[in-house]
């Protein structure tokens, strides 16, 4: 396999871990100690205190 394929590869590889840590903080929702959130949607309701938690906007709802 020649250098230029195997740099190719690399940089797809490290493209797609970028794109997934930018989605996965887009959709990460972080509490305040006055503010809890209540997860309702898939696997039932979840109230969050003193977290975070990642909200999926098709499957969960925040309130």
């Amino acid at each position: 396999m020649p250098l230029n394929e195997f740099l190719v590869i690399i940089g797809v590889i490290l493209g797609l871990l970028v794109l997934t840590a930018l989605i996965i903080a887009r959709l990460y929702r972080r509490t305040t100690r006055e503010i809890a959130l209540v997860k309702t949607g898939s696997g039932g309701k979840r109230i969050i205190m003193d977290g975070g938690t990642i909200v999926i906007p098709l499957l969960h709802e925040v309130r």
